[in-house]
């Protein structure tokens, strides 16, 4: 019972923070580029997940090996081509 209460107020919340982004984005783009919003929005968003993932990171991984730091890599890799090709189809 606990658990299906907690899980419709989650649903819940999440629908109040999607509702009232959609109408700031909306009233966000009257009054500055798109380019610039979406830069500013990406930005606010990385800022945030900072401590989120100092709070809920992996507290057992002081060790970096070979493996992971190989993993590290490749998906820093990825991360920016993806990030590169949506940038480039945004202005196709």
């Amino acid at each position: 019972m606990l658990k299906t209460i907690r899980g419709s107020l989650m649903l819940l919340t999440a629908a109040f923070i999607w509702g009232t982004a959609f109408v700031a984005q909306s009233k966000g783009m009257d009054y500055v580029e798109p380019f610039t919003y979406n830069a500013v929005r990406t930005l606010i968003g990385g800022i945030v997940l900072i401590p989120v993932v100092f709070i809920f990171g992996d507290k057992n991984s002081n060790k970096v090996t070979a493996k992971t730091s190989k993993n590290i890599k490749m998906s820093l890799i990825g991360g920016i081509i993806c990030g590169l090709v949506e940038s480039i189809l945004k202005f196709v």
